[in-house]
């Protein structure tokens, strides 16, 4: 069995991290009038999303790790379930703004358009491998 170590490219790291940082200024600047009036704390909105950068990064050194050549016989299926959920949501989806565009499964509730979107990615950037 061939051994993989990962590799990060580090440029696209770098550029990613900053981008991540300087989110958390904007965040906070843009939002601690809101969250005053709202919640009482200039800061709550502001906690949320540094909790949400540091969830980033954590997927980020996760998926680093992860073989592509293992997620490239998977693609296809991945391609076909978001087909499948787009359709769906036309059937039962939650109508929000004038369309559907939400599964509402109780606590789960997502846009089936973020997984096709991906789906998409995953599948024409493996499907010559």
């Amino acid at each position: 069995m061939k051994s993989f170590k990962s590799h990060i490219d580090w440029y696209i790291l770098l550029t990613i991290s900053t981008l991540m940082l300087f989110s958390l200024a904007f965040v906070y600047s843009a939002s601690a009038s809101y969250a005053e009036t709202q919640f009482g704390s200039q800061d709550k909105l502001f906690y949320g999303h540094i909790f949400r950068v540091i969830f980033g990064f954590i997927l980020i050194f996760t998926f680093a790790k992860i073989d592509y050549h293992k997620v490239a016989r998977f693609s296809r299926l991945f391609l076909m379930i978001s087909i499948v959920l787009l359709i769906f949501v036309l059937i039962i989806g939650t109508a929000e703004k004038g369309a559907s565009r939400w599964i509402d499964l109780g606590p789960l509730r997502f846009q089936p358009s973020e997984v096709a979107k991906l789906a998409i990615v995953l599948y024409l950037s493996l499907i010559h491998i």
